[in-house]
């Protein structure tokens, strides 16, 4: 599948450095090796980090997009928020903030509930994650 790849300005917060990302068409991969390339020059770069998330959830990796824009809400709330993402921020903040409490506690109807989420939005990769993670857990207390 093929990407249309279009990323104007990625502005660095932290100093006054613009790198221009790159125009062209890439597929997915390759438009994620370039973006996490350019994050470890700038690891804070709000623009590149909501593009990394953009191709992630695109591609249907909604874990790892998902995990992207909660990194950006980190780093900048305000930018978040004014952004594209706005509308699914709630969803991902909730969902990781249960990621990280189930992976905490390892207890197993956290990670079933991590799961229900995915699974009532279609992404059944990574839904089947949580719920291999809850049956690990149960394994172990058997």
């Amino acid at each position: 599948m093929k990407l249309l790849f279009l990323v104007i300005f990625c502005i660095s917060l932290q100093a006054n450095v613009n790198i221009v990302c790159k125009a062209g068409i890439m597929d997915n991969n390759g438009a994620k090796k370039y973006i996490t390339n350019l994050l470890k020059k700038e690891p804070k770069n709000i623009e590149c980090i909501l593009k990394l998330a953009s191709v992630y959830l695109k591609s249907g990796d909604i874990l790892k997009g998902y995990s992207q824009l909660v990194k950006a809400y980190n780093i900048n709330p305000k930018a978040v928020k004014k952004s594209k993402f706005n509308t699914i921020l709630n969803s991902a903040l909730e969902v990781i903030t249960l990621q990280h409490r189930a992976k905490k506690s390892q207890d197993k109807e956290l990670w079933n509930a991590f799961a229900d989420n995915f699974f009532d939005m279609g992404a059944y990769k990574d839904a089947i994650y949580g719920y291999n993670k809850s049956l690990k857990i149960e394994k172990i207390n058997l």
